[in-house]
């Protein structure tokens, strides 16, 4: 299924549910596993082949929506598969009960989800979530195939976390500590984007990454974080693992920056005051060159960067 937005205006919406714009869409989860086979590399093979939801937004505005009891202030998108592609949009002043202040992407179960997710040239200003994580952006599934932000700004964003918020949870159905239809590595991308004047009340000043599985590659590239804050880990940037459940064996963090700006972040009472890992179940891969870390600050350890008991750590 595809739906599309081009040169809309949403302006003064509110909702008591999910955002100005809700879409959803649903599949029926086999009752009986006995006809499922176990590949030779201990996982399962592919059972459901739901079609995938494609959901394109361009040349939007996005003004003083809300949604005043659940996520997703402008746009909820709840789908097992989907490939959002999300244009030259504004949002402005859009506010959200629960996740997401902007946009709530997420899946209802744990198997065999996947999310492609993409935007580009954005703008989102004033997004605030009052009780949940991702101020501007909240997107869960256990299988962030492809996420990219790129040439978007976030600007006077609040949240109880992260004005973008990732959070990857391990796979309902396990075997032998591999997750169902699992294996694959996450792949997050911010390029060419700024973070300023952000404010959240828990990890991550402007991006919060929930990571269960720890099979995540994350690219910053030529991105601004100025002037942000945060009341958990990280000011600029936190990536850590809140939910129940081991990382695989063998499992690792690769973590990328290059030609980036960390500026004035303030940690009060939390280590890392631009940038907090915690790979404590995983190899941690750290990467960065060509960036400037300038009046940082952290009640913690890590004026500018803490990572926490990392068994591999490459800087």
């Amino acid at each position: 299924m595809t739906v599309t937005f081009h040169r809309y205006v949403f302006e003064e919406n509110k909702a008591g549910g999910k955002g100005a714009v809700s879409i959803s869409a649903f599949r029926h989860l086999p009752m009986d596993m006995e006809n499922l086979s176990l590949r030779e590399d201990g996982y399962f093979s592919t059972w459901n082949a739901e079609s995938l939801l494609m959901i394109d937004i361009s040349d939007c505005l996005f003004k003083s929506v809300s949604s005043y009891s659940a996520g997703g202030g402008a746009v909820s998108i709840v789908a097992p598969r989907m490939l959002v592609r999300l244009r030259n949009s504004r949002f402005l002043n859009c506010g959200s009960f629960g996740d997401g202040g902007a946009l709530f992407a997420g899946s209802l179960s744990q198997l065999t989800e996947s999310v492609v997710f993409d935007i580009k040239q954005s703008h989102f200003v004033e997004c605030k979530s009052d009780r949940g994580q991702g101020g501007a952006v909240f997107v869960k599934s256990p299988r962030l195939a492809n996420v990219t932000v790129k040439n978007s700004d976030f600007v006077l964003t609040s949240a109880s976390g992260g004005v973008l918020t990732f959070v990857i949870p391990k796979s309902a159905m396990n075997l032998a500590n591999k997750d169902f239809q699992g294996g694959a590595e996450n792949f997050i991308t911010i390029e060419s984007s700024r973070f300023v004047n952000s404010t959240t009340f828990a990890p991550g000043g402007a991006i919060f990454i929930d990571d269960v599985t720890a099979e995540t590659k994350i690219t910053l590239k030529n991105a601004t974080f100025a002037n942000n804050s945060a009341g958990g880990p990280g000011g600029a940037v936190a990536s850590m693992r809140l939910g129940s459940g081991d990382s695989r064996v063998g499992s690792e963090n690769s973590i990328t920056i290059e030609g980036s700006l960390f500026l004035d972040k303030t940690v009060l009472y939390a280590p890392g005051g631009a940038i907090y890992i915690d790979s404590s179940t995983a190899e941690l891969n750290l990467r960065i060159k060509h960036t400037l870390f300038k009046n940082n600050s952290a009640g913690g350890p890590g004026g500018a960067i803490s990572a926490v008991k990392a068994s591999d750590k490459n800087v």
